[in-house]
């Protein structure tokens, strides 16, 4: 025997709607970031290890957006996952209701 499992559809389309408004935020703040928070390399100085300072942060400040921007897509991706779910559990829900109601009628069970 098997545990049924159950879900509310609308509390799954909730979740999905959330979901998609976390990664729009997180493209968001990406973008205003990179408007704001690239350092030119100039500001580093003219000695020596300014050069290689400089080339370092633009590569940890590509890769930490090339991250956001990677978590962004896999809550985009769950999103619509949960979003398929809801519909599956709606349209189960759906015909299940039917089924009962075809039995109900035909009088090969009883009304729930």
């Amino acid at each position: 025997m098997t545990d049924e499992l159950r879900a509310s559809p609308a509390l799954l389309a909730v979740l999905s709607r959330d979901t998609l408004a976390v990664a729009k935020n997180r493209r968001d703040a990406l973008r205003t970031l990179r408007s704001d928070a690239l350092i030119p390399a100039s500001a580093f100085g003219n000695i020596n290890p300014a050069a290689s300072a400089s080339s370092a942060y633009e590569d940890v400040y590509e890769a930490a957006g090339t991250g956001v921007e990677g978590i962004a897509d896999v809550l985009d991706r769950d999103a619509d996952l949960v979003l398929r779910t809801a519909f599956a559990y709606q349209e189960t829900d759906a015909d299940e209701a039917r089924k009962q109601a075809e039995a109900c009628r035909c009088g090969t069970r009883e009304p729930l």
